[in-house]
């Protein structure tokens, strides 16, 4: 192996960090020459204002700090614990979950009896696997510490509404349901959202049976009740229209999201997606 030999002519590159220096000005070569810099062997005598107010708030905000702690809190085991959970591996259980007018299923992770993710269900052919962003974000409305833990009751329809234990709330209801059924329900009204579930219609209708003159009244912020209404328009009855978005060419949405917030917002997302991949010719 031959040895290594400095090159004879200089390289045409040369680099520079300042015009002064690709000047080449007895400045730039003094300074290039310097090795340290003027004035740092001289230690700065004393301090300024500045500083001593940096400090100053430094330290109050440190010896604020030394006072205040995580709050302690306590996580209680189990007495004991089933053989099927096991600390550190997960479980997997299928359920389903209301979404307006639709039910969809999914899987939901639990570790040891705290649910922790969602995700679709492949078996389930609203999802097929997949899962909307809303979907995946109920599971925080478990660990809401903000979330309404009591009943609230409204005395008058201008006062604030008061926290109330259940208890309260079975003690009051028990009071007035005797009246209630003496009236056939006259007087009683129930606010509830939107649902698909069997079960939520066989409690209805098992109190409304009980309460003949119970008004039961449905309320969602964002429905289907136009297209609903349009759809009967033209069928003649109510009817709710589904669209196969992946044999559509042209989509005209006007103040609709389709993909995301829509009912059957899912399937609309898997038929925009495949009527958009690119087939071969």
């Amino acid at each position: 192996m031959p040895p290594v030999t400095r090159p004879t002519e200089p390289s045409p590159r040369e680099h520079w960090r300042s015009l002064e220096q690709l000047a080449g000005t007895p400045e730039a070569r003094a300074y290039a020459e310097r090795e340290f810099p003027v004035g740092a062997s001289e230690l700065p005598e004393g301090i300024d204002r500045r500083s001593f107010v940096q400090l100053l708030g430094a330290s109050m905000a440190l010896a604020g700090l030394t006072a205040c702690r995580r709050p302690v809190e306590n996580i209680v085991p189990f007495v004991e614990p089933p053989e099927t959970v096991v600390p550190g591996i997960p479980k997997q259980y299928a359920t389903t979950m209301p979404f307006g007018l639709d039910g969809y299923g999914l899987l939901v992770e639990s570790h040891e009896g705290r649910p922790t993710k969602i995700e679709g269900n492949e078996l389930h052919p609203a999802t097929a696997g997949a899962a909307s962003a809303q979907m995946q974000a109920a599971i925080l409305g478990l660990y809401d510490p903000d979330r309404s833990p009591h009943p609230l009751q409204r005395k008058a329809a201008s006062a604030r509404p008061e926290r109330k234990a259940w208890a309260d709330f079975v003690t009051d209801w028990k009071a007035q349901q005797a009246a209630y059924l003496a009236a056939g329900g006259a007087g009683l009204a129930v606010l509830a959202p939107a649902s698909a579930s069997p079960t939520f219609f066989r409690l209805a209708a098992l109190l409304r049976q009980r309460f003949p003159q119970l008004l039961w009244a449905t309320w969602e912020p964002v429905s289907d009740e136009s297209a609903i209404a349009g759809a009967a328009l033209v069928a003649g009855r109510p009817l709710r229209p589904t669209y196969d978005l992946g044999a559509a060419r042209v989509i005209l949405s006007l103040d609709a999201d389709l993909l995301l917030s829509e009912s059957n917002s899912l399937a609309h997302a898997r038929g925009f997606i495949a009527g958009r991949r690119l087939a071969s010719e």
